[in-house]
């Protein structure tokens, strides 16, 4: 019988200087720098056929996928990992155990909803750290069907907001006696026509984040690091929230609030939010990659002066998601035999500033 030969792993990617334009190999870690990735990783649940009809099907099976992408992301030496569509079997089976023997710590948070079959076949939520690097002080859940029953007893409004989406907020203290940092990771709802649903749970992450702020007394300085799948591209209301500070309502992706979604939301915050790919001069050509829609839906966001993001992982181009090796092309999209998301992963790294009240020791 003949043996399939394993794919060469996905073609490394360069970082990009911030400060200078240049590209280095993500091998070298600059000294004073922390490294973050946020990841789609795509979940067995939803990894069918006739979602990625043009993925081999041996490419599409998780005991494939698993593999290939424990080697990317080996491969990127991160310290802070926000992942989305995690599996809750394959946290406990697989990642939990594979990152806890590289020196990391994870906190999970699955969706609420119903599992989809037997247990554990429902995804979430997944945030690594390096415990050489950070020591957790807090994990704090956010979970989007909790709050809209708090805000409204209306059920056409409860029925348009509770999709089980959930957000995962950590508070870091790094070891070197830098002061906390704060870790958000969510994943918010898909349709491209609910976009009142997804403003709904951004603006309930956002002011979750300046609420746990506040109430731990971390002061406006402390640094925030945003990862996650926001499905939501840069001319969205949701990116104008994030962005600003505050939504104008006035963009073509804002449906009529006949369910009242939008009334209940405050739709501002003061966190100062940027995009790091943004300041790049524009944001990625792509991070979602299928064979029925190509565009930006990750994100990495960070908030504060008192942290700076010196470089970022390129994004692959087109040429090489579908190398000779993929077996695809580009109208076929990826999952591929090379690159095992529909997503491709952002990184970035970030240097911590002296903040205001910080002894020099303490840095």
């Amino acid at each position: 019988m003949a043996v399939r030969k394993i794919p060469k792993p996905p073609p490394e990617r360069r970082m990009l200087n911030l400060a200078t334009g240049e590209f280095y190999n993500a091998k070298t870690k600059r000294p004073g720098t922390f490294r973050v990735v946020t990841y789609n990783i795509l979940s067995e649940i939803y990894a069918n056929a006739q979602a990625y009809p043009r993925c081999p099907s041996w490419a599409l099976a998780w005991t494939y996928r698993k593999r290939n992408l424990i080697r990317e992301m080996a491969q990127f030496d991160a310290d802070i990992l926000c992942l989305q569509e995690v599996q809750a079997d394959h946290y406990e089976d697989h990642f939990q155990p594979y990152f806890s023997r590289l020196g990391y710590e994870g906190c999970f948070k699955v969706k609420t909803r119903e599992s989809m079959g037997r247990k554990g076949k429902i995804d979430g939520c997944a945030t690594f750290f390096r415990k050489d690097m950070f020591v957790l002080r807090e994990q704090h859940i956010v979970e989007y069907n909790a709050i809209a029953h708090s805000r409204t007893k209306e059920s056409r409004t409860l029925n348009r907001c509770l999709k089980g989406n959930v957000g995962l907020i950590l508070i870091l203290d790094v070891i070197d006696g830098s002061g906390p940092i704060v870790v958000a990771n969510t994943h918010t709802y898909w349709d491209p026509d609910l976009t009142d649903v997804k403003l709904f749970q951004v603006d309930v992450f956002m002011q979750e984040l300046e609420l746990l702020i506040s109430s731990r007394r971390l002061g406006p300085d402390v640094p925030i690091i945003l990862g996650g799948d926001f499905n939501s591209e840069p001319v969205s209301s949701v990116y104008e929230l994030i962005s600003t500070g505050t939504c104008s309502l006035t963009k073509p992706d804002v449906p009529d609030d006949i369910y009242n979604v939008l009334s209940s939301c405050r739709l501002q915050h003061n966190l100062h939010m940027r995009s790091t790919y943004a300041l790049t001069g524009s944001e990625p050509a792509f991070t979602n990659y299928t064979h029925n829609f190509v565009g930006v839906l990750d994100y990495i966001w960070y908030g504060s002066d008192s942290i700076v993001p010196t470089a970022v992982m390129e994004i692959p181009d087109v040429q090489r998601l579908f190398g000779k090796e993929a077996e695809t092309n580009a109208e076929d999209g990826i999952p591929n035999a090379q690159w095992s998301s529909d997503h491709v992963a952002l990184m970035a790294d970030f240097q911590l500033l002296k903040r205001p009240g910080m002894t020099h020791h303490q840095m």
